[in-house]
């Protein structure tokens, strides 16, 4: 879930949100194309494997960097287990 101000600055990014969190009919999803500034990786760890979601972000929005929002309404469909690539695969060989 994105939230963000009419400048398309995102306010708060939270991944999977409780239905109770969510107060709005409509809500924006994270489609996962990123454009990042070098300066990206002074917030991801060394240490071992980094989440976008779980920790990059939150970091980035705690210091109060500015994340941008494109936002689009065109078709969305999520690949990343082997069984939605393929629905997608099926969907665009359908409709392409």
């Amino acid at each position: 879930m994105l939230i963000f101000k009419k400048d398309k600055r995102i306010i708060e990014f939270k991944e999977r949100p409780e239905t109770e969190e969510i107060k709005e009919d409509f809500i924006w999803a994270n489609g996962s194309f990123y454009i990042f500034e070098p300066e990206i990786f002074d917030f991801i760890t060394k240490e071992g494997p980094s989440d976008f979601a779980a920790d990059i972000f939150p970091k980035i929005l705690k210091n109060k960097k500015s994340v941008y929002a494109f936002p689009t309404e065109g078709y969305f469909i999520d690949i990343g287990t082997k069984e939605k690539l393929e629905k997608a695969r099926k969907t665009y060989c359908n409709n392409g």
